[in-house]
């Protein structure tokens, strides 16, 4: 097998510039990454990547975000602080997605889900309707149409300028902004998902599943070769 080493700036949440992630595309690896991009270029594409923790999957989901051109969001934890409120971090991202129609992505793990109960049914109700119970207050709701009137009359060019609006289309389109904008990757092992996919099924109904199998050992080694070639030659010995 073939390895290349890649390397990939990406701007994400927190961070003030671009960041560099050093990554090894082998073939096994690269076949992943290019599952993940064709769904994340797609709308409404979310991809359920079941696996061990430590191969690689939130590595091989920020580059492939990076390339269909969606902000990457988590809810982990960051500097000691408490994390994101479900509800809110999910009226930020309904946001983006619906207001500003602009491509944006959430990442969950297993760690994610301990520390934000909740979240499973959100993204549940997400998958299969696009709409979640309670997300927004009444007074929100006429925000979010009042600020997507201008983009749904830009649709119809031939409507009259003052012709009413109902309440429930501009909602309706908003939501399905909203649904073409926002994916998930969901970075789960098995056993998460046993435990969680009775009670949420859209997590595999609406989801394209990626199974990430234990890496080659021919790769493992081309990994090994080409972490260690940046090491000085009086460190590798005469066998580098």
């Amino acid at each position: 097998q073939q390895s290349q080493q890649q390397h990939a700036c990406l701007n994400h949440p927190g961070a003030p510039v671009f960041s560099k992630l050093s990554i090894t595309l082998f073939d096994d690896c690269a076949q992943h990454f290019v599952r993940v991009a064709r769904v994340l270029l797609m709308p409404r594409g979310s991809a359920l990547l079941l696996g061990a923790g430590g191969d690689g999957r939130r590595s091989l989901v920020r580059l492939a975000a990076f390339l269909a051109g969606s902000e990457v969001h988590t809810l982990a934890l960051s500097g000691g602080s408490a994390a994101p409120q479900p509800l809110e971090s999910m009226k930020l991202l309904y946001r983006i997605a619906g207001t500003q129609n602009r491509s944006c992505l959430l990442m969950l793990s297993d760690r994610d889900l301990a520390h934000n109960e909740g979240i499973l049914e959100l993204v549940g109700a997400h998958l299969q309707t696009g709409e979640i119970q309670f997300l927004f207050t009444v007074d929100e709701v006429e925000k979010v149409e009042a600020d997507i009137l201008p983009a749904f009359r830009a649709l119809q060019p031939d409507a009259a300028p003052d012709a009413e609006v109902a309440a429930s289309d501009l909602w309706r389109f908003w939501i399905d902004r909203v649904r073409a904008n926002l994916h998930l990757a969901l970075c789960f092992s098995p056993a998460m998902l046993r435990a969680s996919a009775a009670a949420y099924p859209g997590l595999v109904n609406g989801c394209a599943i990626d199974w990430f199998l234990p890496w080659p050992e021919p790769a493992l080694s081309d990994i090994a070769r080409q972490r260690l070639a940046c090491w000085p030659a009086e460190i590798r010995g005469n066998d580098g």
